[in-house]
């Protein structure tokens, strides 16, 4: 049983406990989670600038209410 467990290893690598896992995988995921938040943020960010004040409906008070909020948050983060 010991003898397969390099090989089941190679196809299904989330079965690895985390015990196992070394500095750098944990670095690797954490960098990962990071780079998707920021592409989270430009999306968000792009979003409310095409819907919001610069849309083509200027006169929607609460898209403007949400994009100050918005900039008011991104500040703090």
């Amino acid at each position: 049983m010991e003898l397969l467990l390099p090989i089941v290893l190679r196809f299904a690598p989330g079965m690895l406990p985390s015990t196992f896992r070394g500095k750098n995988d944990k670095e690797n995921t954490l960098r990962k989670e990071h780079e998707h938040k920021l592409r989270m943020s430009k999306f968000l960010r792009d979003s409310l600038r095409e819907m919001g004040e610069s849309g083509k409906d200027n006169t929607n008070a609460s898209a403007k209410e949400f994009a100050n909020f918005f900039k008011k948050v991104s500040l703090y983060c």
